[in-house]
């Protein structure tokens, strides 16, 4: 597996299929995965290890989330450990699909 190294951490795609992508995705500490949305994919997140906040809400060790097209989300590592997950993409990665949201003020 290919690592690739992201502003907030890095990832390795998994598996790739016609249906579906699964892939790691580590959040280093005090970093976050920006406010973002996807047009066409829904997304099915289950955290590996560490905490953090998904907008309102705190993650932990064991939930399991689930975005589909148009849902705005974020994970943002609020401890000195990383935050780890797996995902899974339904359809697989397009590039555009991925849509990152500017908040106020930036």
């Amino acid at each position: 597996m290919e690592e690739k190294k992201l502003p907030w951490g890095k990832l390795w795609i998994i598996g790739e299929s016609p249906e579906f992508d699964v892939v790691s995705e580590i959040v280093e500490p005090g970093k976050a995965l920006p406010l973002c949305y996807y047009n066409k994919r829904t997304v099915l997140i289950y955290i590996l290890d560490g905490e953090g906040k998904c907008l309102d809400g705190t993650v932990r060790k064991g939930d399991l989330l689930k975005f589909g097209p148009g849902e705005k989300h974020e994970l943002v590592n609020t401890t000195d450990k990383d935050l780890s997950f797996i995902y899974i993409c339904i359809p697989p990665h397009e590039d555009g699909d991925f849509i990152q949201v500017k908040k106020n003020g930036d």
